[in-house]
């Protein structure tokens, strides 16, 4: 196969430069896993070894798909070889492969969203908190943000204290009850994986080494979304040999006078500052609180996307910018969609909006289409109440 058929030139240019540090920006659909994957397959082509090969993403769908790409591109198998995952795969792989070295137990088990929230209600409930102003949801976020940002349970509260934050003091008191429950049960969660694995390559040169020359080429993908706890591990691992390719899109961008929700209510966009505390989403129709990290101003020339919801509220947002929505089941309705995967193409075709999961669960029609078929993007393009009318 030739690897540069289907690229333009300045895929090529991406493909080609494997040596030392290398920044791509790209927005959506312009074919950033492209260049990933066929980077990976050039790589190989140059006498790499595929197991010094390491790429990591934020989903499985996307790992999975990246996957697909290396073993189609890489002849005799050798792309299987390559560790692609996403952050939490490659730090439980680790945990478990090192878990002698590092003085952990093995078999840890790792604990969800759920868990960490029924562990939260018992600490609540030990430390004779306010189970209404200390909402577990609240405290399982608040402590995910402080490891996301590599913060001990004493760094919080020490944060906490310079800040008059009672609030966050309380949750450092909590966080520490829930670490020693997590420890005593042999049990991780998400934000542990990585601090864990960062503390790890720190507290041990010869095992940093040892990553560092296993893993002497490292690709990421969605670059703009990594927090500080990924963006150590991964300046950690390529610090040695420098090469590292990172792609991400910085134009996921909002107009001014964009009102933005915050802790304290709504606020123009280029009002915000870094005192601020936002609200956003964090999936199943939820919200989180989120610090700011930086602001970035810049001009833009294109086109923006306007919706407008039922109700009348109205955004306005560059066609990259990500605006989470949920489509719920609905009975007595069909959409006509037009859906795209990359490397297939488009397809036309039509769903009811009411599907049955494995489970039984009920799910939207749509989101079931898109899921089966690990499609890229999908558009709806008609809605209707009968069949009839989504056949054409």
């Amino acid at each position: 196969m030739d690897l540069f058929e289907n690229l333009n030139p300045s895929q090529k240019d991406a493909v080609l430069c494997i040596d030392g540090p290398l920044i791509i920006f790209a927005g959506a659909g312009t074919g950033k896993t492209r260049v990933i994957t066929h980077r990976i397959a050039y790589l190989i082509s140059q006498g790499v070894p595929p197991w010094q090969i390491l790429g990591v993403t934020f989903t499985n769908k996307a790992a999975d798909e990246m996957k697909k790409r290396v073993n189609e591109l890489v002849p005799n198998g050798a792309g299987s070889s390559v560790y692609l995952s996403t952050f939490h795969s490659f730090c439980a792989y680790f945990l478990r492969a090192e878990a002698q070295n590092i003085k952990l137990n093995p078999d840890f088990l790792i604990y969800d969203f759920a868990d960490q929230k029924n562990i939260i209600k018992d600490c609540i409930k030990e430390l004779n908190l306010d189970e209404k102003r200390y909402k577990a949801s609240s405290i399982v976020d608040r402590i995910s943000r402080a490891k996301d940002d590599l913060k001990t349970c004493l760094e919080m509260a020490d944060d906490a204290a310079k800040s008059n934050d009672f609030f966050n003091a309380t949750a450092a008191k909590i966080y520490k009850l829930y670490q020693n429950k997590l420890k005593t049960a042999d049990a991780l969660d998400f934000g542990d994986l990585i601090m864990l694995v960062v503390q790890a390559l720190k507290e041990y040169p010869a095992l940093l080494e040892k990553y560092q020359d296993r893993f002497k080429y490292i690709l990421v993908d969605e670059y703009q979304d990594t927090n500080r706890a990924q963006y150590v591990l991964i300046n950690l691992l390529a610090a040695k040999h420098k090469n590292l390719c990172v792609v991400g899109d910085d134009d996921q961008c909002l107009p001014q006078n964009t009102l933005i929700s915050t802790n304290k209510g709504l606020k123009s966009i280029e009002k915000i500052s870094k005192q601020d505390i936002l609200l956003s989403a964090s999936g199943y129709g939820k919200t989180m609180e989120s610090k700011i990290e930086n602001i970035k101003k810049k001009k833009y020339k294109g086109v923006l996307v306007h919706i407008e919801t039922k109700s009348g509220k109205k955004i306005k947002a560059t066609p990259n910018h990500i605006a989470f929505a949920r489509l719920n089941p609905k009975a007595g309705v069909y959409y006509v969609y037009l859906i795209y995967k990359e490397g297939v193409g488009y397809r036309i075709g039509q769903t009811q909006g009411v599907r049955s999961r494995k489970k039984g669960n009920l799910a939207n029609g749509l989101a079931i289409r898109l899921n089966q078929e690990h499609a890229d993007k999908m558009w709806i393009i008609k809605t209707v109440s009968k069949k009839e009318g989504a056949i054409f």
